[in-house]
């Protein structure tokens, strides 16, 4: 088992159909490209599409994106594509507008799906979002019986979730369901953030708009299946968020450790740089790395940003060493063999008769 994958996570490109944004989409494909270069022998390379591909579902808009998520798979550059929907990817079909179902002409599931990537040991689950989102408030009609039944769409969000990737283990996991890194895909924003399209376009404080309704039983949801980060669009910003949540399995006598539960929560801008808004896409690597004598596996995130007027995709956090955010994985791999074997040879490599191994610290997110 190799335990190393690539995600590359792009969002809201809003393609329209007339051909206007194929230019920025070029030099999305050329950025993604150039800052895949270390990581093309990675055997798990994903790219992530985190809904909005279209901003109508008419069929010229529709043959853009397919067109567009061709030219990528010719790259070579990844293993497997995956999308969810979007809000504007699922507006209502009708003949009269002249819409499509978005769900059909992209494959794009309608409820939740589970992807398995074996020798990675990842399980990547996407989740229509669209339902359980708070879309009412943007127009402000919404009363009691319509946010009971969008608490009762974020309640079978959860349910979905469960049942796709399940907590028992399928029948072709190659490893015990507790061993695998799991990442979740969606369209909306967990929870609110701070700023947005409400209070850019409606004036009000902060954003009450199509985040989910009832995120806490959604959150539950994710922490009680051992997600240990999910992959949102929709707002056109970056963020990364770490939630620690109290574990609904631990016990009020387990340590502080096993009572929190950690959960990382990113967020991708439009790629292609919607309505004027600064374009970008997330990077992440999952990997070993060493500390000291001891392997042990992360995240690295790189963020990858451009203002309108630049010509190029640079990094966002270069105040950072090599401008990666690094995020300890939530749970031990040492019970995996493979990793096993890799902590030993890297310690008798470094370790020699009669010395003693260093102090090992608790790991420091950068």
């Amino acid at each position: 088992m190799d335990r190393s994958f690539v995600i590359v996570q792009i969002s809201d490109l809003h393609l329209d159909g007339s051909g206007r944004l194929l230019s920025i989409v070029e030099t999305l494909r050329a950025a993604i490209r150039e800052k895949m270069t270390g990581v093309t022998d990675v055997p798990d390379r994903i790219l992530l599409i985190t809904g909005d591909l279209v901003d109508d579902p008419n069929p010229r808009a529709l043959d853009e994106a397919l067109a567009v998520i061709a030219t990528f798979r010719q790259t070579g550059l990844f293993t497997d594509i995956q999308a969810v929907a979007g809000n504007h990817d699922v507006k209502r079909p009708s003949q009269r507008a002249g819409r499509h179902d978005a769900y059909d002409y992209l494959h794009l599931p309608r409820t939740s799906k589970s992807v398995y990537y074996r020798q990675a040991g990842l399980e990547l689950a996407l989740l229509d979002s669209n339902r359980a989102s708070l879309m009412a408030l943007a127009s402000g009609k919404i009363d009691e019986s319509t946010y009971k039944a969008m608490v009762a769409e974020s309640a079978r969000l959860s349910a979905e979730l469960a049942a796709s990737m399940g907590s028992a283990g399928r029948a072709d996991y190659a490893e015990p369901a507790e061993n695998l890194v799991r990442v979740l895909a969606l369209h909306h924003h967990p929870l609110p953030q701070a700023t947005g399209e409400g209070k850019r376009f409606l004036g009000v404080p902060d954003e009450p708009l199509m985040y989910l309704a009832a995120p806490a039983t959604f959150l539950e949801a994710a922490i009680s299946l051992d997600v240990d980060l999910v992959l949102h669009g929709h707002r056109h910003v970056e963020g990364l968020t770490r939630y620690s949540v109290p574990d609904p399995r631990a016990t009020s006598s387990e340590s502080r450790e096993a009572f929190w539960r950690t959960i990382y929560v990113l967020s991708c801008p439009s790629s292609t740089g919607q309505a004027g808004d600064a374009a970008g896409f997330n990077l992440i690597h999952f990997g070993p790395a060493s500390r000291g004598w001891r392997t042990e596996h992360r995240f690295a995130i790189t963020r990858y940003s451009r203002l309108r007027n630049d010509a190029a995709f640079t990094l966002l956090d270069s105040n950072l060493p090599d401008g990666v955010i690094r995020l300890p994985a939530a749970r031990n791999f040492s019970r995996d063999p493979a990793v096993q074997a890799a902590i030993e040879v890297a310690s008798s490599a470094s370790v020699k008769r009669g010395d003693h191994p260093p102090a090992v610290h608790a790991p420091q997110l950068l």
